[in-house]
């Protein structure tokens, strides 16, 4: 059976068990910890949005918070990886290039 909880916009919506137990349970609980650390940044989003209207949460809204600020950091990195590391692939592709270039006197790169 569907977890339905009511949104800041006064919305009934269904939502998962990882965010029902952020939502439901004190932020001092291993089950709150746990799935705080498992969700994705979709899901603590989907959590803020139904505990922002709830005045008893405030403990637990900041330690989402501090939660999707390290995943979004975690996902800015990993991107600044990916990028670094393209780079790196673009500079040794050019670099071959020059080489293929000197070896054989022409481009390896096909243009018609």
């Amino acid at each position: 059976m569907p977890i339905m909880v009511r949104g800041t916009d006064g919305e009934m919506k269904e939502i998962s068990d990882r965010v029902s137990w952020i939502v439901h349970c004190p932020p001092g609980d291993q089950n709150f910890k746990d799935c705080l650390g498992e969700a994705t940044a979709d899901e603590i989003e989907e959590a803020l949005d139904i505990m922002g209207c709830m005045e008893q949460k405030k403990t637990a809204i900041a330690a989402c918070e501090r939660e999707l600020r390290k995943k979004r950091k975690e996902i800015r990195d990993a991107h600044e990886e990916r990028k670094e590391s393209l780079f790196v692939m673009l500079k040794q592709t050019r670099h071959d290039d020059v080489i293929f270039e000197a070896v054989y006197g022409e481009s390896g790169v096909d243009e018609s």
